[in-house]
């Protein structure tokens, strides 16, 4: 049903059963690859680790996703709240937001009132906590939820600030978890080392921090394209690549020089735009003759097998979604959605979904952003193409280079400064590392939390009984130490049962 169909897709580490196993998948690589010794990839090593998910950044996102998550019980106790995105998939940066989704109802989770009465709930009970502390000369609730807004676009959200953190919250967005059950297994079928998730990191810390050209709601590259745009270069030049910084070299070179005006991007290979409908039918099987991919690779080549993705889609695609009875409204038949399909509509920069063909992940790039995009992606080319031809001379400067071409990333690296990195004055304490909500407001430091935000702090506490902290829904707080897969899941099915 919907509570076991949740749970599957939002487990942490999806195994990969049945099909090829990543060992086969992958294609061994005769010689180490650009970035897999020397200076440079000590460096670029050093900077994918900052930028990584830490014990300290999971502690604290697992508190503020708690906080919030009870607010939201309090004003729909039957609601299913969990996560999505890149928190549960941990590729996040240090300045990412916490994606949130309420399951629930369709009649109680409706487009035109959930985000009103939540909104009203949250200012509700924030202004009593205020109120009650102050009377009782007590501490104030550790996070605080403000600056709460309703978005409305093609889904509805509602945007707060807790501690210092952008939330933002959706209501039934199953595809959001089958993208994260997706995503998920095809890094453990592909494996080696985690380099998916790696160059995922890498590349989305030079499109937020270099290209900017990452943010959907700024009328850029949303996430999801991105994570698929690398998937796409991965699944063709496998073969190539070995280190996260080949993946993002080519990852540059390859759509700086894509013809974006004439064709879309799968996971495949490229699309021609006036050939989008053929898309809903191809499936991952091999491709018409009329759309061989505009590079010289075989498709019998790709790195995801047909029967692997078969498998997957089968599992997270739309359809199987359907299947479950899951996203189908009122009075809506599978069949009648079926028959709703249309080809994916083309804007200025298009990218297939891989889980729903009719999806057009690019849909949020303006046609400004768009040029912009393009000139970045070669601009960025041509300058890790430089670095590469000057490490084969002095290694200081190859570094030297490299620290240009992540300045800014390196500016925002975390607490921990990068031991070959060179001196880059600005470097700031990231929000990740320390509680953003004043201390006059929290009453101290770390060490005033009470309860279940203290045993979240500090899941490895002696002190802690988990029997006896557990928020309204029922989620012991100590369930926090297996990881996001517990974590990241708060309140209780339409049935009753905990979730």
């Amino acid at each position: 049903t919907t509570t076991t169909t949740t749970t599957a897709l939002m487990t942490e580490t999806v195994l990969v059963k049945g099909g090829v196993s990543a060992a086969e998948a992958a294609t061994a690589v005769s010689k180490p690859g650009w970035g897999a010794k020397g200076p440079v990839a000590t460096l670029v090593n050093e900077l994918i680790d900052a930028l990584r998910p830490t014990e300290q950044s999971e502690r604290r996102r697992r508190a503020v996703f708690t906080h919030v998550a009870a607010l939201v019980n309090g004003c729909f106790p039957e609601v299913l709240v969990t996560a999505f995105g890149s928190v549960p998939l941990r590729t996040y940066l240090p300045d990412g937001d916490i994606d949130v989704c309420l399951l629930g109802p369709h009649e109680l989770l409706s487009k035109d009132s959930w985000t009103v009465r939540l909104r009203a709930h949250i200012e509700r009970a924030e202004a009593a906590s205020a109120a009650a502390a102050l009377e009782n000369n007590t501490e104030p609730n550790e996070f605080a939820v403000s600056e709460i807004h309703i978005i409305h676009a093609e889904v509805k959200l509602m945007k707060c600030i807790a501690d210092g953190m952008v939330v933002d919250i959706s209501a039934n967005q199953f595809g959001g978890l089958a993208t994260l059950g997706f995503l998920e297994e095809v890094d453990a079928f592909i494996g080696r080392g985690g380099i998916f998730k790696r160059s995922i990191i890498l590349i989305k810390a030079w499109g937020f921090y270099e290209g900017r050209l990452l943010g959907a709601h700024h009328a850029l590259i949303s996430t999801y394209a991105l994570e698929t745009l690398v998937l796409y270069i991965l699944n063709v030049f496998h073969k190539e690549l070995s280190t996260p910084l080949e993946v993002l070299h080519k990852f540059l070179t390859f759509f700086a020089e894509f013809e974006w005006d004439k064709n879309a991007v799968s996971i495949h290979g490229a699309v021609p735009l006036d050939r989008l409908d053929s898309v809903q039918a191809a499936g991952p099987g091999p491709a018409p003759a009329d759309h061989t991919p505009a590079h010289a690779h075989d498709r019998e080549g790709l790195l995801l097998t047909p029967e692997f993705l078969w498998r997957v889609l089968d599992k997270y695609g739309n359809d199987a979604i359907m299947r479950h009875g899951v996203g189908v409204g009122p009075g809506i038949s599978l069949a009648q959605m079926q028959q709703q399909r249309r080809p994916m509509v083309p804007k200025y920069l298009n990218v297939v979904d891989p889980l729903l063909p009719s999806n057009n992940l690019g849909r949020s790039v303006s046609q400004g952003n768009a040029k912009r995009i393009r000139k970045a992606l070669s601009l960025g080319a041509a300058r890790l193409s430089a670095l590469r031809e000057s490490e084969g001379g002095d290694s200081m400067t190859a570094v030297r280079v490299l620290e240009q071409f992540f300045g800014n990333t390196i500016r925002h690296r975390r607490m921990v400064p990068l031991p070959h990195a060179p001196s880059t004055p600005g470097g700031r304490n990231h929000a990740d590392e320390v509680s953003m909500t004043p201390a006059s407001a929290r009453g101290g430091g770390m060490g005033m939390r009470s309860g279940a935000v203290s045993a979240l702090a500090s899941p490895s506490s002696s002190s802690y009984t988990p029997s006896t902290t557990r928020n309204k829904s029922g989620v012991g707080a100590g369930g926090m130490k297996s990881g996001l897969k517990s974590g990241m899941k708060s309140g209780k099915s339409k049935g009753g049962k905990s979730a």
